[in-house]
């Protein structure tokens, strides 16, 4: 019989479609609780069922092609604003609505995707229901812990989400002390990317042909909002105007806010480098941007892998990663990569500079990384460690080697007494 497991995670997030594939083949009943209400499946999301309250209806096949269920409503914006007034009026719905769905399903396992939604909701859902509530995987994505916790408001929830937890897993290792330091006292599974792995050969043999040293675009992640500071990677690049200038290259930003866009405008006009903005693109679409990349800049005060990061590099784009993610654990600053505060335009503009200009560092680069990639998330085989989360998690834990958890810099507080 197949394992039944309820994902309770954002149903229009790519992440998550992208997990759920994984899957494909694999002997699970796979169902899925919107950690967030608004009725819209996000159109990759296959192989599961969908339980909303209220959701958008189909009237076009290939929309999304999961068993959706709940209400149907004409159109998402039509389905996202009543979901909403229902959150409003009625804020302890979709916790009800979970732990009946918990109830009922006879699920062998729990796993919330993401801690800031699914995570609270389904701490909540097992103070409820006590001992009905099956076994309960948490998963930590981007910034989870390593930013939200230094928010008086939101330290206390992570807290209680990771002591209802009897698994934890990360994308990187660094979250595994910090989730010890928050009261976590289950077991740890594997390290893995929260949007699974990549087949590097073959997305390298399609998409990355030129090598980084002929290349001559730099690619910029284009969000300049809470975490996300996409404006000083253009300043970064106006310092190094008369570089940029001088080698021919351009500058594509993907997914920019408006300010971006804007910025992007100004940068244009005033020094005569050619600027795009990049909306919302299939994954083959970006992994050809990637693979024409010099050059790949993703900077926030906060992160995890960041899986642009993860694809960029796996293309051989030279990357420029804030230090604030856990890009350490993939590359070594100054050899196959740069790390910089996020918030330091002048120290980016002195790594651009000399990623545009020493071909040698670009292209040895490439090889590192594509080899990085290659046995830290190869697509096969992080889809056979993650499917070993949901036929045995008690056996994948004691697999877990002891190392994923030790972290490459010093932590925020005292973890002396944290095991690993």
């Amino acid at each position: 019989m197949a394992r039944k497991i309820l994902l309770v995670a954002m149903s229009d997030s790519i992440h998550t479609a992208r997990w759920i594939r994984q899957f494909a083949g694999q002997p699970f009943d796979l169902h899925l609780f919107p950690s967030v209400a608004h009725g819209a499946s996000h159109g990759e999301l296959n192989g599961c069922t969908v339980h909303h309250g209220l959701r958008k209806a189909k009237f076009r096949p290939g929309q999304s092609r999961a068993r959706d269920r709940g209400l149907p409503v004409p159109g998402e914006v039509t389905a996202r604003l009543a979901s909403n007034l229902i959150n409003r009026y009625f804020p302890g719905r979709q916790l009800q609505r979970l732990c009946r769905l918990i109830e009922r399903g006879r699920f062998d396992a729990v796993h919330a995707l993401e801690l800031q939604h699914a995570g609270y909701l389904c701490a909540d859902a097992k103070a409820r229901l006590g001992s009905k509530m099956p076994p309960l995987i948490l998963s930590n994505w981007g910034c989870d812990i390593s930013l939200f916790q230094d928010l008086p408001d939101e330290a206390p929830k992570i807290r209680r989400a990771l002591m209802a937890a009897d698994y934890f897993t990360a994308e990187c290792r660094r979250d595994y002390r910090l989730a010890r330091a928050h009261g976590f006292s289950g077991a740890f599974l594997p390290c893995v990317p929260a949007a699974g792995g990549l087949d590097v050969d073959a997305l390298s043999a399609e998409f990355a042909r030129t090598p980084p040293s002929q290349r001559k675009l730099i690619v910029i992640k284009g969000y300049q909002n809470w975490a996300g500071r996409a404006l000083f990677a253009l300043k970064a690049v106006e310092k190094a105007a008369v570089t940029v200038r001088r080698g021919g290259f351009e500058v594509a930003i993907f997914l920019p806010e408006d300010s971006v866009s804007f910025a992007g405008r100004l940068l244009e006009g005033t020094h005569g480098i050619p600027v795009r903005c990049i909306g919302r693109q299939s994954h083959r679409e970006m992994m050809r941007l990637y693979g024409q990349a010099r050059v790949y800049i993703g900077l926030s005060i906060g992160d995890g892998i960041s899986t642009s990061f993860l694809e960029a590099i796996a293309m051989g784009a030279f990357p420029i990663q804030s230090d604030s993610s856990c890009g350490g654990e993939w590359i070594e600053s100054g050899k196959s990569g740069f790390l910089a505060p996020a918030e330091d335009d002048a120290r980016v503009a002195e790594c651009l500079e000399i990623s545009l200009t020493d071909d040698e560092l670009v292209d040895r680069s490439q090889v590192t990384n594509v080899q990085t990639v290659r046995e830290k998330a190869d697509a096969t085989s992080v889809a056979e460690a993650v499917a070993a989360f949901y036929l045995d998690p008690a056996a994948a834990a004691e697999r877990a080697p002891s190392s994923s958890f030790s972290p490459l810099k010093p932590p925020l507080f005292n973890l002396a007494a944290v095991d690993g």
